[in-house]
């Protein structure tokens, strides 16, 4: 019987030093990807940096202990602490977790998550059995009398339970309150480390638009409503069943004027040609050619968005330093232009520092401000009041510009800043925005081939997590983007992508299950 336990716990050690060694070689191996994948885990993302070298750490550290005769006890108790915890943490992703994550290599990488739940129970129970096996054989080698081996084996399992029920509260403790204050941090305290969904958004369909100067100015029923910068007086309507691009020739009640920026877009039943170098905004119905002026020379303007056929919000120039000012324009009503120039927040020049784009979500009426050049973007009613500032999850928070002023009054960049964010979309109290920056812990080679889309919900002040979008090539940029309910539209170069959410993301965007984003402050 001792040779039999002797047998086993010599087994034991040895599958454990194999197991831990090789654990930990594939993880130093591919570091980087370890990285990124802890990263990814629902439970862990916030300590991705601490976990991932401590595990290896532990890992080398509990194979030296395993070789060492004497320090095997040791040994032993770590490699139960350390199994247990990965068994907890694979229970609470099992169980607990908004999604489970795709395999973080090694062993796992064979193994399903519940398969090597089974996998590391087996190992804990193998490892506790060592360890009792231990004790009794260091008991019966003492020389002493069968009354005295008999209290000394009542006072060695007492002293057994303590050590192993501390060893069990210690790794289920750690692991469950990282667990929970990884979320804290997540939530409310964003260390720039996403929570990406993993296959989000699946390619549905393909569209060739053959040239790339196209952008999507709405999404009506089955059609994919898109104006061209190089045509801007036709209307291109792309059915989506058919995949057949309709064209609208546009015709202007008054056409006579020196345009250099004209501008469609769409808010069912009506489409707006605009140029705000003119200035003059003209409306349409929905397939019909003509388009009457409904505004001439109210206020200049470089950017529109309509928020409904007699109310706008634009985006102007001060007249006294020069710097963005967002305004509304009410046609039928006095006064007509009325600037709000407490909402974009002057950092250096009052241009590009601010420069951004606006949005609007016709069904909650909300009026969104993303910034390029800073980690905000703001929420404010259709009057442009009721101001709400939010960070995004990226750390950008100060714009450094350096602007020239040229001789004509205009000013132009000399040392641009690095863009934090690209082209956005909002619907339905959901934004999503293109991102330029890398986050914590995510690999440079899938950032090389993708893009990155950040979705935030706007009426709960939320992170909802991100995708990944595969890049045609690796030149390829964004041109347009449009969030509609199930779908994500995107043109990238020549072409018109539509994804497909899956249902966790559809539950996220519609239901908002989602972490809570970081609310900078609110006017």
């Amino acid at each position: 019987m001792r040779n039999f336990k002797q047998t086993i716990i010599n087994i034991t050690t040895s599958f454990l030093m194999l197991l831990f060694c090789y654990a930990a070689i594939s993880k130093i191996l591919d570091f980087e990807n370890f990285q990124v994948q802890i990263a990814q885990s629902p439970l862990l993302s916030a300590y991705a940096g601490f976990v991932s070298y401590s595990v290896i750490i532990a890992e080398l550290l509990i194979v030296a202990l395993l070789m060492i005769p004497k320090a095997r006890p040791a040994g032993l108790y770590a490699s139960f602490g350390l199994m247990l915890a990965f068994t907890v943490y694979i229970y609470l992703i099992l169980n607990y977790s908004d999604f489970v994550p795709c395999s973080c290599g090694g062993i796992l990488e064979k193994m399903g998550w519940t398969e090597h739940l089974i996998f590391n129970t087996a190992c804990v129970l193998l490892t506790l059995y060592a360890i009792m096996a231990q004790h009794k054989l260091k008991i019966e080698k003492s020389q002493i009398d069968e009354i005295k081996e008999r209290r000394m084996l009542k006072r060695s399992r007492i002293w057994l339970a303590t050590k192993l029920s501390i060893v069990t509260l210690l790794s289920s403790t750690l692991v469950i309150s990282m667990f929970f204050s990884s979320e804290y941090i997540i939530k409310k305290e964003n260390n720039f480390t996403r929570r990406f969904i993993p296959h989000g958004a699946i390619l549905n369909t393909t569209y060739n638009l053959k040239i790339d100067s196209y952008y999507i100015i709405g999404i009506f029923k089955d059609n994919v409503i898109l104006g061209n910068i190089t045509t801007p007086l036709v209307l291109y309507t792309l059915n989506t069943k058919t995949t057949k691009i309709k064209k609208l020739i546009i015709k202007p009640d008054y056409i006579n004027l020196p345009f250099k920026k004209l501008q469609l877009s769409t808010n069912p039943p009506f489409y707006y040609l605009y140029d705000g170098t003119i200035p003059i905004i003209y409306r349409g119905n929905l397939g019909e050619s003509k388009v009457n002026t409904i505004s001439y020379k109210n206020g200049y303007f470089n950017q529109l968005i309509n928020i409904d056929s007699l109310n706008f919000v634009l985006r102007t120039q001060s007249r006294q330093n020069q710097a963005y000012t967002l305004a509304t324009l009410h046609i039928d009503s006095l006064p007509q232009i009325e600037l709000k120039s407490n909402i974009l927040e002057k950092q250096s020049d009052g241009v590009f520092d601010v420069d951004g784009n606006i949005l609007i979500d016709n069904r909650n009426k909300k009026i969104v401000y993303v910034y390029y050049y800073r980690n905000n973007f703001l929420v404010t009613d259709k009057n442009l009041q009721n101001i709400q500032r939010y960070n995004t999850i990226s750390i950008s928070t100060i714009t450094t510009v350096k602007s020239k002023k040229l001789s004509n009054g205009l000013s132009k960049m000399v040392s641009p800043p690095p863009k934090v964010n690209g082209k956005s979309s909002v619907n339905n109290g959901t934004i999503c925005i293109q991102s330029y920056l890398r986050g914590r812990h995510e690999s440079k080679k899938q950032w090389a081939n993708s893009f990155v889309i950040d979705f935030y919900s706007i009426l709960q002040q939320e992170y909802l997590g991100s995708i990944y979008i595969a890049k045609p090539t690796k030149n390829s940029t964004i041109k347009s983007i449009q969030l509609q309910n199930k779908y994500l539209y995107i043109i990238v170069d020549r072409q018109l992508f539509r994804y497909h959410f899956v249902d966790r993301m559809i539950k996220k965007i519609n239901k908002g299950e989602a972490e809570n984003l970081t609310k900078s402050r609110q006017n």
